[in-house]
């Protein structure tokens, strides 16, 4: 598939199933958008570390910043959402853009 964009990973994918990735997008415009994909087996694994560490009162709320949840941690899931979210024009405004 000729995508339209690059996508760049800040950093390796330890687990598809409880991890979380930094990761951005340039467009042919040379514009950078980026996203932090999470698993949802992460986001309950940050909350009950949370409710031991006291961070977010004691884990009662998550939030993040540019965030996507994905059911796998995989390129294909991220291409797949990118791929809609440019397709579609899904609330471009609400990602951090550079």
């Amino acid at each position: 598939m000729n995508r339209t964009y690059s996508l760049h990973l800040i950093h390796s994918i330890e687990s598809e199933i409880d991890d979380n990735v930094d990761a951005y997008i340039i467009l042919k415009s040379k514009k950078k958008i980026f996203f932090t994909f999470f698993t949802l087996k992460n986001i309950e694994n940050l909350m009950l570390k949370f409710k031991k560490s006291g961070e977010c009162k004691g884990g009662n709320f998550f939030w993040a910043v540019d965030m996507v949840i994905l059911d796998r941690l995989t390129l294909e899931n991220m291409y797949n959402f990118i791929d809609e979210f440019l397709e579609d024009n899904l609330h471009l405004d609400k990602f951090t853009q550079d």
